[in-house]
């Protein structure tokens, strides 16, 4: 009786060993971040989430090879979160809250029924806030704080369509990418070996664009590394080469670029055309009449009068209280027409005529003619196209900013790794 006893004491203390040792597993330190610990439950915590979203193989050597990315994920969302709260713009609870009833929507479910969800594919909720509160804080950070810094100018838009002029033709990607840095040469043999091992996960099967939300570190990683569809002026030589030689749906080899190694998936390729649509102007003409088989001197004497009225009018009422002198029944107010339907001579005149600026003078069978456009529409299109092309402007330099404040919190941070 003693002995056995003595065994089932045995046992106990051996499996409340074994729960302690456990449970210190779990309290186990992974890093510090600054005054936050990241613990190794935590960053278990994390791979199964990783995991899970990204339809990746659930192997030890899978979950080996993540934990390097995933725990400088993990990383990167503290400093995320603890420059939002220096900067006034924390992520609040109601804003996870409608983060997760999104994510709820998104799966056809009650949020009621989101923990169930969760715990059916073994997602810790606490591992799904975080990574929530890291994204909140950084989108917040960014669009509240760095984006209002960024000014774009009309002469940087009209720069850029100067260019998209000349695209007629030209190839378009819809791309997505996952970024991943190298902060050091260091870094650079491992982080080129996860890219790879990435790269065999999405060629299995993996869900881009879960991968992307999980591992990237551009900003767009929220998006699913969405970056739309790029003309393929706009993109780097090596970008551009390697999507050109890329089947739609297939993912890349690592790409290294200037912060470390890009990975982009080709969703679909298409060729631009330009349709012009150069919209409407209020027009009015001054037309000193001449007839067709009048003398050279004639056309001359009228040429100059009108030379002299471009020269002399700075304004639509100055030309309109011009054309009152004239008397001119010819000459008056032409009213709103689309510039596609004017005479070729009429169009090439206004081309780039500021409103209230006189045309010079314009000869045609009629006589000599002076235009001035007293209002242009700019066509809902182009106005589109602006407003786009400024967009893209504002998010590359949001993406350099964003890329250098990251950068500077690491340089500025107290990170100690333990794993």
């Amino acid at each position: 009786m003693r002995r056995f006893l003595a065994l089932v004491i045995a046992l106990a203390l051996t499996g409340a060993a074994q729960a302690q040792a456990q449970a210190q597993d779990v309290q186990r330190i992974a890093a510090i971040v600054n005054s936050d610990v990241i613990s190794v439950y935590d960053l278990a915590t994390r791979i199964d989430l990783a995991i899970t979203a990204g339809g990746l193989n659930d192997t030890q050597e899978v979950r080996r090879n993540m934990a390097p990315q995933v725990l400088r994920n993990l990383i990167d969302d503290k400093l995320k979160i603890q420059e939002a709260q220096r900067q006034g713009v924390p992520p609040t609870q109601s804003e996870v809250e409608r983060a997760m009833e999104t994510i709820a929507n998104q799966n056809n479910i009650a949020p009621s029924q989101i923990d169930d969800f969760l715990a059916a594919r073994n997602i810790k909720r606490s591992a799904l806030e975080s990574q929530i509160q890291g994204e909140i804080a950084w989108a917040k950070i960014l669009n509240q704080r760095l984006r209002p810094s960024i000014n774009v100018t009309e002469e940087e838009i009209d720069e850029k369509m100067a260019a998209s002029e000349n695209s007629d033709g030209e190839t378009e990607f819809l791309v997505s990418e996952i970024a991943l840095r190298v902060d050091g040469p260091s870094d650079e043999a491992s982080v080129r070996t996860n890219a790879e091992r990435i790269v065999t996960q999405l060629r299995s099967g993996a869900d881009f664009a879960a991968v992307a939300r999980q591992f990237s570190e551009g900003s767009t990683a929220a998006d699913g590394g969405n970056l739309g569809w790029v003309r393929g002026g706009d993109l780097s030589p090596v970008f551009r080469s390697t999507l050109t030689g890329m089947q739609v749906d297939t993912v890349s080899d690592p790409i290294r670029t200037l912060d470390g190694f890009s990975i982009v998936q080709l969703r679909e390729r298409r060729r631009i055309v330009e349709e012009a649509d150069e919209g409407s102007v209020d027009l009015t003409q001054i037309l000193l009449a001449v007839a067709p088989d009048a003398p050279d001197s004639e056309w001359a004497a009228q040429r100059e009068r009108a030379s002299e009225i471009s020269r002399s009018v700075t304004s639509c009422d100055q030309f309109n209280q011009v054309i009152d002198d004239l008397e001119s029944p010819l000459s008056g107010p032409l009213g709103k027409i689309a510039v596609k339907d004017l005479p070729s001579e009429f169009r090439t005149a206004i081309d780039g005529l500021d409103v209230g600026t006189p045309s010079q003078p314009i000869r045609t069978e009629r006589g000599v003619h002076v235009l001035i456009v007293c209002e242009r529409d700019q066509p809902d299109a182009v106005a589109e196209e602006r407003a786009k092309i400024a967009r893209q402007i504002e998010d590359e330099r949001l993406e350099m900013l964003a890329r250098r404040l990251l950068r500077d919190l690491r340089q500025a941070a107290f990170i100690d790794v333990r794993v």
